[in-house]
């Protein structure tokens, strides 16, 4: 399992949009994305 499919798994667990875990570690959502898609 990459980074980013675990990321996605564990944010969806805990009913977090991308844009909710964003906020909660001062990065955009756009950052999130990136990481879920294994961009860099």
């Amino acid at each position: 399992m990459t980074i980013g499919k675990r990321i996605t798994m564990l944010r969806k667990q805990n009913n977090l949009t991308q844009t909710d875990l964003a906020q909660k570690i001062y990065v955009s959502p756009k950052t999130v994305s990136k990481w879920e898609n294994d961009y860099e």
